[in-house]
């Protein structure tokens, strides 16, 4: 069957309009739309999209469109566009979701992004004059869609390797890094195994001298996880793991986690508040003697956490706190608090802050002796600590002209 195609062919002039009256369902002003999306081309879609006027501030739109995706099971991304009424279409609101396939451009992913943009704008045009210039044209056939057998089982593979190097006169840099994934995702089960690998190597000459530093690092990834309810979910976390940077020359992780979501998973692109609990056992060989004298040590963990995500048209928020231990020494634990907050405050006034403290008391790996001061330079060796933390703050106010529908790409 061919995929059923929408094709809107809308012509609405618009000039510099410049009455307020909202007071009539039916005003001869063309909706006003704001767009909150964090990675989509503004100027594509005023261009493709000439039958409603684009607003700077979301409190003066007659729409706010925001849109959100996540993943899907064979590697692409199921997108959102939650259209909430404001003004004259108050609590008027709507929501289509569309796929974006693995395989697809950027082009295409634009393209997509307007054709439902004008799907669902269409029944805010339908209140308006501009109803007057719509038309509406369906192709394709009304057959039912049949689904073909799926030889993979649901399973998508991919795999990565890159580098990247930069020489100079007096140093040089060399990385490479190679990733190999397996994914399947079905409405029960969401398995995930992957090998991440990583070399790193820095090179300085310095009064005639040659100082390098090289690093690497291993991984084997895999989390196996149970649908229970719409709210419930259990499963298994493994990890197998190499660092010269963290002493370890070999780790293996296995944990049993649950994890309970107060909101409905199917919600999670616009709120999410998750607690989460993981128990588990890690066994770990030691390049080098650590400062407690072991070359080797099976311990048992458990680690507590809750995330909270909102994208609502106030702003977005995502606030995480995690806290772990290990059972032999419950002095040996680590606090860390995640927030990335951005609030829209008055008209054209938005703040963002995010940030990230960690309280650190669990460095079992440090290498028993002194550390160089090559390999603190060239941050080839992980240093003890008591904490880390970085802060980031912003405001932005914009103001002046309502309308942002022009596009000028000179220079």
């Amino acid at each position: 069957m061919r995929i059923a195609k929408l094709f809107l062919f809308i012509v609405v002039p618009i000039s510099s309009v410049v009455a307020t009256d909202y007071d009539s369902e039916n005003s001869l002003l063309p909706p006003e739309v704001y767009i909150d999306c964090g990675r989509c081309d503004f100027d594509f879609i005023r261009t493709e999209i000439n039958f409603v006027n684009f607003m700077i501030d979301r409190k003066e739109a007659d729409i706010h469109i925001i849109i959100t995706d996540r993943r899907t099971a064979s590697g692409g991304r199921e997108q959102t566009l939650t259209f909430i009424g404001q003004r004259r279409f108050l609590s008027k609101n709507d929501t289509i979701s569309y796929t974006i396939q693995k395989d697809d451009t950027w082009d295409d992913e634009r393209s997509k992004i307007v054709k439902y943009l004008k799907m669902g704008l269409v029944s805010y045009v339908a209140r308006t004059s501009g109803a007057a210039h719509l038309v509406i044209e369906h192709t394709g056939s009304d057959t039912t869609p049949i689904i073909k057998d799926d030889n993979w089982y649901n399973w998508v593979f991919s795999a990565h390797i890159g580098g990247f190097a930069r020489h100079e006169e007096s140093k040089q840099y060399i990385n490479i890094d190679g990733r190999i994934r397996a994914d399947r995702i079905t409405e029960d089960w969401k398995i995930r195994l992957s090998q991440y690998l990583d070399y790193h190597e820095d090179t300085f000459k310095i009064d005639g001298r040659t100082v390098k530093g090289i690093s690497k690092r291993t991984d084997f990834d895999g989390m196996a996880v149970k649908s229970l309810t719409d709210h419930w979910s259990a499963g298994l976390i493994s990890e197998v793991a190499h660092s010269s940077f963290s002493n370890t020359d070999f780790s293996f992780l296995l944990s049993a986690a649950v994890e309970y979501n107060i909101f409905p998973y199917s919600e999670s692109t616009r709120r999410d508040f998750r607690i989460y609990y993981a128990l588990g056992s890690t066994y770990t060989e030691y390049t080098q003697p650590t400062i407690y004298n072991k070359n080797k040590e099976t311990l048992k963990t458990q680690l507590l956490g809750i995330r909270l995500e909102f994208k609502q048209p106030w702003g977005q928020i995502d606030i995480s706190a995690e806290g772990s231990h290990y059972f032999h020494d419950l002095t040996k634990n680590r606090l860390r608090f995640y927030n990335s907050v951005r609030l829209h405050l008055v008209k054209g006034l938005s703040v963002e802050v995010r940030g990230e403290y960690s309280r650190i008391r669990d460095q079992l790996s440090l290498p028993k002796g002194d550390i160089t001061d090559e390999e603190i330079l060239l941050q080839i060796r992980e240093l003890q600590t008591q904490y880390s933390s970085w802060l980031r703050l912003g405001l932005e106010y914009t103001f002046g002209a309502t309308y942002n529908n022009i596009v000028n790409p000179r220079f």
